[in-house]
């Protein structure tokens, strides 16, 4: 035999003892206590240092992943990159919500699914968030997108049929980046050109009810400012579902409101129009005027009281809503002694009283008085269709 074919067979029967129990002679491969007669087997060094070596490159290769993934994080991707091939991806996106979220309600009041399209200028995405915990904390939290905000979200990449989606797995794994509303009026809206205008405005404004429709996905209320300049307030169902009915939860025509939301045009031709679309029913306030008697003087006045004197006052409206009709009393130690009417004071007008009496007795001193009350604050109501319940969830 030569010496190749006694070395093939040296190393073949050293391979072989190594995998075999000194004690009991059986098979035992790379353990090293024998699972026959639990004789602990000596194994060659090269072994031991082969199997501890392996074990050290592992450990090490995780820590480095792991600090790698910590150092860049979650990868940030363009809608548009998003392909079949991203299937399952952990990626994170941002943009803007095109359009209220969706939001379809558990059985028996429980948490349900919400669903929110996203667009980041390449494409657009609808993110889905499942009922438990992700959407009851953001139920719990009042941590809900609306639309016109820029989120943040990371999660999972999906494809199904064709369909892409985002799953969203974790509240907070969710920022969202509410802009500041600017304080405008009605007229002031409605001025605005749709044409020129780029992006999602958030606006706050002040209103009374003349009218509403309630549709089955919808309620869109008619309100009007001073100048009779008529604007739309667009609820979508999902709005009442998760935050309420608010100050809506019986709508009455007269109704004074103060509204935040988010300006969107509906282009319907001859019927195009501006709708503020509010985030939460708490964005949804009562509002109504608020009518001061100021500056109350008299002149001239001397005692004993056998003269002809003025009363000098001024009425202010403090609110951000006018006031159609209003009535002001004037009493003298508690009697009434003088009765008008005030119309059509704007928001943030004054009226100027000047009242001319005379007091023929001996009274050593005199208490004079003024209150203003509100008859008519907002539009008149038509008593045909005056009121509406609405429901919703929260």
């Amino acid at each position: 035999m030569s010496e190749k074919h006694k070395a093939l067979i040296t190393v073949t029967d050293h391979e072989e003892v190594e995998a075999r129990c000194t004690n009991c002679g059986r098979y035992i491969g790379p353990i090293v206590t024998c699972p026959f007669c639990g004789k602990r087997v000596k194994r060659h060094s090269r072994i031991t240092l082969t199997k501890n070596l392996a074990l050290t490159f592992a450990v090490v290769g995780l820590l480095v992943l792991h600090g790698t993934s910590m150092i860049w994080g979650t990868p940030a991707m363009n809608i548009e990159d998003l392909t079949e091939t991203t299937n399952y991806a952990y990626v994170k996106i941002s943009g803007i919500v095109t359009r209220s979220p969706t939001y379809y309600p558990g059985d028996n009041g429980a948490p349900g699914t919400i669903y929110f399209n996203v667009d980041d200028g390449t494409g657009e995405l609808s993110v889905r968030a499942y009922p438990h915990p992700v959407v009851y904390n953001m139920l719990e939290t009042g941590k809900v997108p609306a639309f016109g905000d820029r989120v943040n979200v990371t999660g999972n990449v999906y494809w199904y049929n064709a369909e892409q989606g985002f799953i969203l797995n974790s509240l907070a794994q969710l920022e969202i980046y509410r802009p500041k509303a600017h304080n405008m009026t009605i007229t002031e809206i409605n001025a605005l050109s749709a044409e020129d205008m780029t992006g999602y405005y958030r606006a706050t404004t002040f209103g009374t009810v003349t009218s509403w429709r309630k549709f089955d996905f919808s309620v869109d209320v008619t309100i009007i400012d001073e100048n009779q300049e008529e604007m739309s307030l667009y609820i979508p169902n999902s709005v009442f579902d998760m935050t309420g009915t608010g100050v809506l939860g019986t709508l009455t025509t007269g109704m004074g409101l103060e509204v935040t939301g988010c300006l969107e045009y509906y282009d319907a031709g001859s019927y195009s129009k501006w709708e503020l679309i509010p985030a939460t029913m708490d964005d949804i306030k009562l509002a109504q005027p608020e009518l001061e008697v100021k500056d109350l003087e008299t002149s001239p006045l001397v005692f004993p009281l056998n003269q002809q004197f003025t009363v000098n006052l001024t009425v202010v409206n403090n609110g951000q809503l006018p006031v159609q009709e209003s009535t002001l009393n004037i009493y003298f130690d508690d009697v009434l002694e003088y009765t008008s009417s005030i119309s059509a004071l704007g928001a943030g007008e004054s009226y100027d009283v000047l009242y001319d009496t005379i007091v023929t007795d001996d009274r050593a001193s005199l208490l004079i008085r003024a209150e203003i009350t509100v008859d008519e604050p907002l539009t008149d109501s038509d008593d045909s269709n005056n009121s509406i319940s609405l429901q919703g969830g929260g």
